[in-house]
C-alpha cells in the first residue's frame, strides 16, 4: 500500500509529516519518512503545499492552525484540506446522528464543524485567498431513506456496535439509484456534498 509519502514522491515532491503518536513516528521514521513530533520544530517560510486531510475538525485550536500554515508556506505556497461539510444535506438532516458529524467510535465527537461560507472567512481572516471549494463523494441516498423512514439510526447504531440490515422496497431502491447522479453532480457542482475539498493560497499582502 501506498503511503502519502510515496504518493509525493511520484510526483516530484518532497514530503514532511507531522505525527503525535510515539509509535507511529517510530514506524515512519524506520521507513525512511521525515516525521516531527511538534509543529513548532517545522521551519517557516519553506513549503510549497502544506495539506490536512479530515484533521481540522478534530483541532481544538483551528485559528493556531492556520497561523501555523501561513508562517510554514513559501511566497507562492499552497494550503489544500478536506472537512467535513455543514451544508450536505445528510448531515443537516440527520445531525449528530451523520457519521461525519459524530465521527465515529474511535474520533467521537467533531469539535469543529464547517461549511464553504465559514471556511472562507477562516481563511480570509489569516491571509489566504480562497482558490477552489468543492464537494468530495455524495451523501448514500439509501442511509437518509432508511433514516428518515426510522429504519436506521445512523451513528447511534454504529456506536453501539450493532450492523443492522436495512431492507427498503424495491421500488424505492429502483428510483434511489436513477435519481443518484443527479444527486451527486448537485452536490458536487454547489459544494453540497458531504465533504469539503478546499485548496488556498497566501495573499501577497500576507508575507512576511
Amino acid at each position: 500500500m501506498l503511503s502519502t509519502s510515496d504518493v509525493a514522491a511520484e510526483l516530484g515532491f518532497h514530503a514532511v509529516g507531522v505525527e503525535v503518536n510515539g509509535a507511529a513516528r517510530s514506524i515512519a521514521s524506520s521507513r525512511g519518512r521525515a516525521v516531527y513530533a511538534n509543529l513548532a520544530d517545522i521551519p517557516r517560510g519553506k513549503f510549497d503545499l502544506i495539506t490536512s486531510w479530515e484533521s481540522l475538525e478534530h483541532m481544538s485550536d483551528v485559528d493556531a492552525i492556520m497561523d501555523f500554515a501561513k508562517k510554514r508556506l513559501t511566497r507562492h505556497g499552497r494550503l489544500a484540506f478536506t472537512v467535513p461539510n455543514l451544508n450536505s444535506p445528510i448531515i443537516r438532516s440527520m445531525r449528530a446522528d451523520s457519521m461525519y458529524i459524530n465521527g465515529g467510535a474511535g474520533f467521537a465527537g467533531h469539535v469543529n464543524l464547517f461549511s464553504s461560507q465559514s471556511i472562507t472567512t477562516l481563511l480570509n481572516r489569516f491571509g489566504f485567498d480562497t482558490e477552489k471549494v468543492s464537494g468530495q463523494y455524495s451523501m448514500n441516498l439509501n442511509e437518509v431513506a432508511a433514516y428518515h423512514s426510522g429504519k436506521w439510526r445512523g451513528a447511534r447504531d454504529y456506536l453501539t456496535g450493532t450492523s443492522p440490515q436495512v431492507e427498503l422496497t424495491s421500488s424505492l431502491v429502483n428510483l434511489l439509484s436513477a435519481v443518484g447522479p443527479a444527486v451527486a453532480a448537485w452536490e458536487a457542482s454547489c459544494a453540497m456534498a458531504p465533504i469539503l475539498y478546499v485548496v488556498a493560497g497566501r495573499q501577497s499582502s500576507s508575507f512576511t
